[in-house]
């Protein structure tokens, strides 16, 4: 929760919208869904407007920046990061605040 009321109140929109896609594409890895640089994620540009407080308008033009700089790609139904390293650079994300243990590899 103190991570998220920080994203809100200190970052910018690009930086919001970056740390989003990290923490969704990392606990989507963490559970499975994934193991390469995609991941389905059937959410709305709507629904994660209202999760970042922007407008449906604003949360485009932000993706378009991100598309744009060659980071990540988000379509219909998928995610896609082509440059994590910058992806997490432009969040700031540090996934310790998740306290997320890694399960042994099978």
């Amino acid at each position: 929760m103190r991570a998220w009321i920080t994203s809100m109140g200190r970052r910018t929109s690009l930086e919001r919208a970056a740390h989003l896609m990290c923490e969704l594409y990392l606990r989507g890895r963490n559970i499975g869904l994934t193991l390469e640089a995609s991941l389905e994620m059937p959410l709305s540009q709507l629904l994660l407007s209202d999760a970042l407080g922007m407008t449906p308008v604003h949360l485009n033009r932000v993706l378009k920046k991100l598309r744009q700089s060659g980071v990540m790609t988000l379509s219909r139904n998928s995610l896609r990061i082509a440059d994590p390293a910058r992806l997490v650079q432009i969040a700031g994300f540090d996934e310790n605040y998740l306290h997320r243990r890694l399960r042994p590899a099978a």
